[in-house]
């Protein structure tokens, strides 16, 4: 198992590669980015209906990296530095972070 800042390496197998975060285990291939672009959509058409556990796995697609958590509040940073701030609201956060999001990504 390689460590590295905020999940782990678990598998390679069959052209995927598995890693944990926080939020769960993620599949890295064909298949993540299907689910990707479907939660892209969603959050395209349907902003007030997002889980921060959509939310975490865009983000990580798109390279940021959960960075800390205080609170309630959810840092992820990117390699260029780029910082967001995401409060985790049960069940759903606010569609102006999910806005946020997708200007931020260029979407």
């Amino acid at each position: 198992m390689i460590g590295f800042p905020n999940f782990y390496i678990f598998s390679i197998s069959n052209n995927s590669l598995m890693y944990a975060t926080i939020c769960g285990i993620i599949v890295l291939g064909g298949e993540e980015v299907a689910s990707v672009d479907k939660i892209v959509d969603k959050m395209k058409r349907q902003p007030n209906g997002i889980r921060i556990e959509e939310v975490d796995r865009v983000l990580h697609y798109y390279g940021y990296i959960l960075d800390r958590q205080k609170g309630s509040h959810r840092q992820y940073i990117n390699a260029k530095g780029d910082v967001l701030t995401v409060p985790e609201r049960r069940p759903t956060i606010k569609s102006f972070y999910v806005n946020e999001i997708l200007s931020r990504l260029g979407l």
